[in-house]
């Protein structure tokens, strides 16, 4: 499953797209020497991850283009692809991927070119997104940059709007973190307040994104923040549920609040059991827990459950993951019924040994069921 996986994420980057951008840069450069550049990036291809393929992209443009840096800019952004027309960047087709290594080309190749560099990037975003290479900029002209992102923050495009929210991010994954914004995160969130009523949902889950980054290391600010947002009655329902997804699974009682739950509720677990006690790796863990609120009045229910995978040092770390929330009634039964799946991923490697499963409902543990993960 890993392998495939890894296969189906690393082939955005082929030899057709690699054609399609060699042809689109001949067009605007017809010293382009086409052949030369698509040999060049194919070269062990069949062997290079999803960020080695862009890089090697990004290397054989800086063969192949001038060595005149501002030239060689305006050539890709004369060779750039229509816009997208819509407002999402989920489903957009594969061919849009080529904009990464342009992208990378600048942040490698054109930090000394401040100007034509930002140019390149504002173009790009539109096409794709330049979110982990504006960061490279964001470190080194950090007064520079702050005064574009405001300026951006107000752009008719949606995607330059979004490059604001996401590009500031201080944990963003798979990009470099910001450790400025790490240690005060005040700047992001004047940006982020100027955002905070944007209309499109890209740039709403991109503004939650940054928000739960913060809560991190800094989750009374973001609490204070989202109630200010709340107060002024400028709070999206959907940034703040996404903005508090890690505080809630902490248990953090403030966060819960915001969304609405009762400290007081007497919700009870009724039943909670897992189909067997031994499992394999590649298997599935079938669980099933009966809630009921025996308040007397509605009361808000998060459910989340929470495995506590085995660690070579052979202790415990647990991982919350979202189940339900829902309002229960007076007397209400909730019965939920989930599947967990035992399998090594790149972002998780299992133990063989034993495991725990829990309930946490609106942030209380409520009871925890042990399980052997065996081999195949």
């Amino acid at each position: 499953m890993e392998e495939k996986e890894n296969f189906l994420v690393r082939e955005v980057f082929n030899k057709k797209i690699v054609e399609k951008l060699a042809s689109l840069i001949k067009e605007n450069y017809p010293a382009f020497n086409t052949e030369a550049f698509i040999e060049l990036c194919m070269e062990n291809f069949h062997v290079l991850s999803f960020k080695e393929r862009s890089k090697a992209i990004t290397n054989a443009l800086r063969e192949y283009l001038p060595t005149n840096y501002p030239k060689a800019i305006n050539i890709l952004i004369d060779s750039l692809i229509p816009e997208i027309e819509g407002d999402e960047l989920i489903g957009i087709e594969q061919e849009r991927f080529m904009i990464l290594p342009l992208t990378g080309y600048i942040s490698t190749y054109g930090l000394e070119d401040y100007e034509i560099s930002i140019k390149g990037l504002y173009e790009m975003t539109k096409r794709f997104s330049a979110e982990f290479d504006i960061r490279y900029f964001i470190n080194k002209y950090p007064d520079q940059m702050y005064d574009k992102l405001q300026e951006w923050a107000l752009d008719s495009n949606c995607h330059v709007r979004r490059l604001v929210t996401e590009g500031t991010r201080p944990r963003l994954p798979w990009g470099m973190r910001l450790d400025r914004y790490i240690t005060d995160p005040l700047p992001v969130l004047k940006l982020l307040n100027l955002l905070k009523n944007d209309p499109k949902t890209l740039v709403q889950r991109s503004l939650a994104n940054n928000l739960n980054d913060i809560a991190k290391d800094h989750p009374s600010l973001v609490i204070n923040t989202l109630k200010s947002w709340q107060e002024e009655g400028s709070l999206n329902e959907y940034i703040l549920k996404h903005a508090l997804r890690t505080l809630v699974k902490q248990g953090n009682f403030e966060a819960l609040s915001l969304l609405g739950i009762n400290k007081e509720a007497k919700i009870s677990l009724t039943d909670f059991q897992i189909c067997k006690t031994s499992l394999k790796m590649g298997e599935k863990l079938d669980f099933y827990s009966e809630l009921q609120n025996e308040s007397t009045a509605d009361e808000l229910v998060i459910v989340d459950f929470v495995v506590f995978y085995l660690k070579a040092n052979k202790n415990h770390s647990p991982k919350v993951f979202k189940w339900k929330q829902m309002n229960l009634k007076p007397n209400e039964t909730l019965k939920l019924t989930k599947q967990h799946l035992f399998a090594d991923f790149t972002t998780r490697k299992h133990y063989i040994g034993p495991h725990k499963i829990a309930i946490q409902v609106n942030g209380n543990m409520l009871k925890t069921l042990e399980f052997e993960l065996n081999p195949f």
